[in-house]
C-alpha cells in the first residue's frame, strides 16, 4: 500500500480496515451480553495498540531488508511483537532497535526474535502475500 498508493488513500483504508478488522475480533470473541464500557475500554485499548504498531513500522527502513529480515525492517518488527504476545515479554525499550536506529547488543538479543524465528515468519506472510496476489487488488483501490 506504501508503494501503490497516496497518503491520504493509505490513511483512509488504513482506518477502514482497522476498525472492520477490531469490529470481526469482537463479534468473534466477545458475548454479545458484554457490557458496553467493557466493549469499549476495549476497543480502546486494540485500537490504541494498533495506532502505536503502525508508528513503529513507518519508523522502519523498508519491508524485508537488505538481505536478510533484521532491525530496521518491518517484518523484524512484525517477529518482535509476535513473539513479545506470545512469550509475555514485557520489554519497553524497543523502538530505536526496531527502526535500525540503535544496535542489539549481546545482553538485549534475548528479548527479541531469533534468526529462525524471523526466517519462519518472513516465509510465512510473503507466501501469503503472493498467494493471494495482494499487489493486484491494491493495484484497484487507486
Amino acid at each position: 500500500m506504501f508503494a501503490l498508493l497516496s497518503q491520504q488513500k493509505r490513511d483512509f483504508y488504513f482506518n477502514y480496515l482497522t476498525l472492520e478488522t477490531i469490529r470481526d475480533y469482537f463479534a468473534a470473541c466477545l458475548k454479545q451480553e458484554t457490557p458496553d464500557d467493557i466493549k469499549s475500554a476495549i476497543f480502546n485499548e486494540l485500537l490504541e495498540r494498533f495506532n502505536s504498531r503502525q508508528l513503529t513500522y513507518s519508523k522502519c527502513k523498508s519491508l524485508m531488508g537488505d538481505e536478510f529480515p533484521w532491525p530496521g525492517s518491518k517484518l523484524f518488527a512484525f517477529s518482535f511483537f509476535v513473539m513479545r504476545e506470545l512469550d509475555g515479554k514485557s520489554r519497553v525499550k524497543f523502538e530505536e532497535i526496531l527502526a535500525g536506529d540503535t544496535k542489539m547488543s549481546e545482553s538485549n538479543r534475548k528479548d527479541f526474535p531469533s534468526f529462525e524465528t524471523v526466517l519462519e515468519n518472513t516465509v510465512f506472510i510473503l507466501s501469503y502475500v503472493k498467494a493471494i496476489d495482494i499487489e493486484r487488488y491494491i493495484r484497484k483501490l487507486r
